[in-house]
């Protein structure tokens, strides 16, 4: 999976890395709150607009929400 090393970052509290397609370290994170404290979320690169989703994930208070995410992003290869 391409997005491990920077989803294990991101768990760890650090920074996400670089982006496994271009190898940018304008990497970006954002998660929404649907109930309770489950939600989903993306991580991004701002410099070639490839992205991750995560769904079904516990939104803690450390993780960054209420932040836009970009329409143009890239799922998947």
């Amino acid at each position: 999976m391409k997005w491990l090393a920077q989803l294990e970052n991101f768990a760890a509290g650090k920074p996400l890395g670089e982006c496994p397609v271009c190898g940018s370290e304008k990497l970006e994170a954002a998660f929404t709150k649907v109930q309770g404290d489950m939600g989903f979320g993306d991580i991004w690169c701002d410099n070639c607009h490839h992205a991750f989703h995560l769904s079904r994930i516990r939104i803690t208070k450390e993780m960054p929400t209420g932040i836009k995410v970009p329409g143009t992003l890239v799922y998947g290869d």
